[in-house]
């Protein structure tokens, strides 16, 4: 009779150990569904035009800046982007094609853009600069609009922003410090073949000039300060840019010129134009086999996937 009772309450108390048990289960479980449901769905961000709201995960970005090559790196998806067909030829570079997931409308002038065609994309983020203020309204009724302001050609400080933005801070630091690492080796194996006196010259040429750049933008930082080019000496470092001509060319005379010919009839006539010319033939660079295809710098450069492949290009090129 006492063993009977014994096992009665043995049982009882299991029976309520296990009530209790599945109680507190199913109040984990309630609450983990009710912290997911109260996950918010949009974050507030600064940028250059103050602050904006946007989605916490944006899904259809339109990048007007040309900076998809920086949004791939960060595992970021866009719907459409800045196209470089009118000076590159193409509209994404192939590297770019083959790391996005989904389909890429070419934007043909993101500085002036064709509202009806942000529209019809139904963005839920639009990615603009400073320096398109005149058109932020008329953005910002279409979808969310943040407006970028770090230094153009500023890699580093690209990706931090974009990081902020799309809440990837984390992994914009691993791109950069990955994109240091390569750079860095890069440049050690330069500076062992290159002289250190020798200037080069990042050689554009476009319709109607032969334009020259110094550190300044993507290509700058390239070659002059990630890669240890050195710069003409004679170059008037507060001038970004200077369009020469044939004399002006000869008048710099570099050791070596990367040399970029936007695509169309008028700059290969006018390259035809330099490669007839006495004056191209007799600079240090022709003579000495150190001139090296650049037609894809400008915008390979805005990236550090892009900048990559570039380094690699260039230590092919010298190093031999």
């Amino acid at each position: 009779m006492q063993t009977s009772k014994i096992i009665t309450i043995v049982i009882t108390i299991l029976i309520l150990t296990s009530i209790f048990t599945g109680c507190g289960a199913n109040q984990k479980t309630d609450t983990t569904a009710s912290q997911l449901e109260q996950k918010p769905s949009t974050r507030t961000v600064k940028h250059a035009m103050g602050e904006t709201e946007i989605p916490a995960e944006p899904k259809r970005v339109v990048d007007l800046v040309g900076l998809l090559d920086n949004m791939i790196a960060l595992e970021v998806e866009v719907i459409a982007a800045q196209s470089a067909k009118s000076w590159a030829g193409f509209d994404f570079a192939p590297y770019e094609l083959e790391r996005h997931k989904g389909e890429i409308v070419p934007i043909e002038d993101g500085w002036t853009p064709n509202l009806e065609q942000l529209i019809s994309l139904e963005p839920d983020l639009i990615i603009g600069f400073e320096g398109m203020e005149d058109n932020y309204e008329e953005l910002s009724k279409i979808a969310p609009t943040i407006f970028l302001s770090h230094e153009w050609g500023d890699l580093r400080a690209g990706l931090r922003e974009l990081g902020v933005i799309f809440n990837r801070e984390e992994k914009a630091e691993e791109v950069i410090k990955e994109y240091d690492q390569i750079a860095s080796e890069a440049k050690d194996k330069l500076q062992a073949v290159v002289g250190e006196d020798e200037e080069t010259m990042f050689l554009r040429i476009s319709n109607k000039f032969y334009r020259v750049y110094n550190n300044y933008g993507q290509v700058g930082r390239l070659l002059y300060d990630d890669l240890g080019f050195k710069l003409m000496k004679d170059y008037p470092v507060e001038e970004w840019k200077q369009d020469l001509s044939l004399e002006g060319l000869f008048v710099y005379n570099p050791d070596r010129i990367f040399l970029m010919t936007n695509s169309g009839a008028e700059p290969e006539n006018l390259l035809n134009e330099l490669e007839k010319s006495n004056i191209w033939k007799n600079l240090d660079a022709i003579k000495n086999d150190h001139v090296y295809n650049a037609n894809d710098f400008m915008y390979y450069a805005q990236g550090p996937i892009g900048s990559k492949i570039l380094m690699e290009q260039i230590l092919q090129n010298i190093i031999k």
